[in-house]
């Protein structure tokens, strides 16, 4: 990435919106190394945001074989195919100029995240079009004197 470019980055002109969603525990009830019962909730609003134009990554734990029964699973029970699986989109990929350790994403769906309130504000990814409500996993930072 040139000097020029690292001005003017402007991530909504880079890159389409990306969503960084789990499989165990997300979008089916965690009984690693088996695949549990689906989580229609989730894997529905998954789909919502690929038709509204959102590119989805799947990023999981799993590999080798274990990995591709959850990305087939995926695709033949939920109806979800993925842009990319534990990796970056290639136009992330390209600007960034390799993969970076961590997936480049605009939201992340994990069973194991928290929703962000600063001085009880709430602070979810600008791009979402409607906020995720996230009950037990809710943290106040206020009520921790940060």
């Amino acid at each position: 990435m040139c000097e020029a470019e690292k001005k003017t980055y402007d991530e909504k002109k880079l890159f389409p919106p990306i969503l960084a969603v789990d499989f165990d525990g997300t979008l089916v009830k965690n009984e690693f190394p088996n695949i549990g019962e689906p989580d229609w909730v989730i894997s529905g609003v998954v789909r919502a945001y690929q038709e509204m134009g959102w590119k989805v990554i799947l990023w999981t734990c799993r590999t080798d074989d274990m990995l591709k029964d959850a990305v087939n699973f995926c695709k033949e029970t939920l109806g979800i195919e993925f842009d990319a699986v534990n990796d970056n989109l290639p136009e992330v990929i390209q600007y960034f100029g390799g993969s970076t350790r961590k997936v480049f994403a605009n939201m992340y769906l994990d069973d194991r995240s928290a929703v962000l309130y600063v001085n009880g504000i709430n602070k979810p990814s600008e791009l979402a079009p409607v906020p995720l409500i996230i009950g037990e996993g809710t943290i106040l930072v206020e009520e921790h004197g940060v």
